[in-house]
């Protein structure tokens, strides 16, 4: 990329070309083009005490006294404790966190002081999500900048050929073979090297058709772009080797590895792409394709610990990454459904990350979650994501959303770092598993999070939890509908059939404040409204969980539509519960779910002694204010104001 290609050479210019908020001009100065040298910004004071209980914010500092591009020196807010912060972090400059986390003097959820930060990277450019301010809950205006595809990039072009499959979800759909040998050289190099030359790499289409890369485990760090054409797909390596020496699915014994167990806490496959520091992006109108159902290159079943009434039949020679995580699950050494999970990589884990971007794309049949993302201000903005994206392998085996289990969709809070500060925004999700989940188990827990225009067709709903030991708190979400008429496995339970779901344990919990839920529309779903305190599908033991303590819980303009009622046997259900150490506060605001003519009938509304509710579930159609009018649902894309 020359330096005519943008207003602004070099990386700062692909960050304008992403973000246009401002214009550059000359200078002979060191700073900035166009901009005086800021002085910095003010420090944060950290967070004030509070004797209430609630949970309180540093005012950390962000004001820049120079020019618009130059990062400040003000850290991010400090989040006081449960019941008395004794101070947030202090930042250390741009966007970077501070390295003191909060620490709890006392209190309900952190009675021995928060998690301590570790800090992210330094802000190079400017907020991606504008000058909106996602702490405000109330606030259903504001939006950050729609990002741009950059031009100019390093064009790297497809080295195969692959046939496109037909990625419509249905059941007579199958996935397309893509030929790869033990030993097979991948493409990890040609796109490193395009980054050799330039900050942004485009993937283009190749000579005579062709369309696809194979790659393993490929890192992406500070203001690097990955811009992948439309047309063209990126496949996931099903070569365990290729995501390193850790990722090992079979463990010694001849088990499937179980990160519970102290003898494989080892085992982890990272990501398929893997993102840290400041401006990453990921973006564009192509695909990415993880393989989750595909068979394993090198992996045979396992022949140790097998539940074998549970574990499904895998015909021959198509062991999958999917069949991995399911096997975990009734592993015959777990509980109930299976503690830890298996080491499978996920699509994108980004960690330890500020001002991160995914745009545009198509994300298909993950291992794992699809987007683990621990950020500092953050935008998803426009993605696809299906899976399984076709109802059977080469391999022989049906796929279904039972299947492709552990297969989140967005999950903020999920990897490592802080998390906060995120726009997720006119998405289409369909999956095995949470459509979207923020997880309260990194460092300072996730905070300040907005989730709007989006449309969920099958999975486990717009979900909190089931971690949230360092906290959730400041969640917008809004304009959403989830379709629970999707189709679904005939072994699907009511969890494949949620709405809005807030879920935690005592071995995991913590504390899930300052929620609102509003214009959300929903059909057919088992359980429209689930709140609960007991979610016992993981029962990890963290020794930093404590009871999950559920505050200022909102749903406001609710309708859940009847069409035929659940697709299985499952009685209409809402249901709020808290824990008995702490009472949880919920407010129903014009919720209103249709009389279900589904096998049980219902709708019931359940709240237990756990818990408080303000106002109630109204059965039939509001009669004013109602949040499905002019709704579409997925496949059709959100609209967005």
């Amino acid at each position: 990329m020359s330096s005519t290609d943008f207003p602004c050479v070099g990386i700062l210019g692909t960050l304008l070309a992403l973000f246009p908020i401002c214009a550059c001009g000359s200078s002979n100065s060191s700073s900035p083009p166009g901009n005086s040298q800021a002085s910095g910004g003010s420090s944060g004071s950290g967070g004030s005490t509070s004797s209430t209980g609630g949970s309180t914010h540093g005012t950390g500092g962000s004001s820049n006294t120079g020019g618009g591009l130059t990062p400040s020196t003000g850290g991010s807010s400090g989040s006081g404790g449960s019941t008395s912060g004794t101070g947030g972090s202090t930042g250390a400059g741009g966007s970077t966190s501070g390295t003191g986390g909060s620490t709890a003097a006392g209190g309900s959820t952190h009675g021995t002081g928060g998690s301590m930060g570790t800090g992210g990277s330094t802000s190079t450019g400017p907020s991606v999500i504008g000058t909106c301010d996602p702490s405000n809950i109330t606030d259903k205006t504001c939006l950050p900048p729609q990002p741009v595809i950059p031009t100019g990039c390093a064009k790297v072009a497809a080295p195969r050929t692959v046939t496109t499959a037909p990625n419509d979800g249905s059941a007579a759909s199958k996935n397309t073979a893509v030929p790869e040998t033990a030993t097979e050289t991948l493409d990890n190099n040609i796109i490193t090297a395009g980054f050799a030359s330039k900050s942004c790499v485009e993937l283009t289409t190749g000579t005579a058709g062709a369309n696809a890369f194979l790659i393993g485990q490929l890192k992406l760090t500070s203001g690097q772009t990955l811009v992948i054409d439309q047309g063209v797909t990126v496949y996931a390596s099903l070569n365990p080797k290729s995501y390193g020496p850790n990722c090992v699915v079979i463990d010694p014994t001849g088990a499937v590895s179980d990160t519970s167990v102290t003898a494989d806490a080892q085992y982890d496959c990272g990501g398929v792409i893997m993102a840290t520091g400041d401006h990453v992006a990921i973006m564009g109108k192509g695909t990415i394709d993880g393989q989750g159902g595909e068979p394993l290159i090198g992996v045979s079943p396992p022949t140790k610990d097998i539940n074998t009434v549970a574990n499904p039949t895998v015909p021959a020679g198509s062991f999958s990454w999917w069949n991995v995580s399911d096997f975990q699950r009734h592993d015959s050494r777990a509980t109930g459904s299976g503690p830890g999970s298996a080491p499978n990589p996920a699509l994108i884990a980004v960690s330890n990350a500020s001002n991160f971007v995914l745009y545009g794309l198509n994300l298909y049949n993950s291992p794992f979650f699809h987007v683990q993302l621990n950020s500092d201000k953050f935008v998803v903005w426009g993605i696809n994501l299906l899976t399984p994206s076709n109802g059977m392998s080469t391999g022989g085996q049906t796929l279904s959303n039972y299947v492709a289990r552990n297969t989140d969709g967005i999950d903020p809070g999920a990897a490592t770092g802080i998390t906060q500060n995120g726009y997720i925004v006119g998405n289409k999700i369909s999956t095995g598993d949470d459509m979207v989940a923020l997880k309260g188990n990194a460092q300072g827990g996730a905070n300040n999070i907005v989730v709007a225009h989006n449309h969920f067709g099958t999975g486990h709903g717009m979900s909190m939890g089931s971690a949230t030991i360092n906290g959730i708190t400041n969640v917008h979400v809004y304009d959403l509908t989830i379709d629970g008429d999707v189709p679904v496995d005939t072994s699907t339970g009511s969890s494949d059939l949620n709405g809005l779901r807030i879920k935690s344990y005592t071995g995991n919990g913590g504390f899930v404040r300052h929620v609102l839920f509003e214009d959300i529309c929903t059909r057919d779903e088992a359980y429209p409204i689930y709140v609960t305190a007991s979610y016992d599908a993981n029962p990890i033991v963290n020794p930093l969980g404590v009871a999950p303590d559920f505050q200022d819980i909102t749903v406001k303009n609710f309708h859940q539509v009847n069409v035929n009622g659940p697709q299985h046997a499952f009685q209409t259900t809402v249901s709020v519960e808290g824990d008995s150490a702490h009472q949880a506060t919920v407010t129903f605001d014009n919720v209103y779910v249709e009389t279900s003519t589904g096998k049980k009938g219902g709708p019931v509304l359940t709240v237990a002694s756990t818990a408080t509710l303000t106002g109630t579930m109204n059965i039939g159609a509001p009669p004013s204010n109602d949040p499905c009018t002019g709704k579409t649902w997925w496949p059709a894309a959100p609209m967005i104001p």
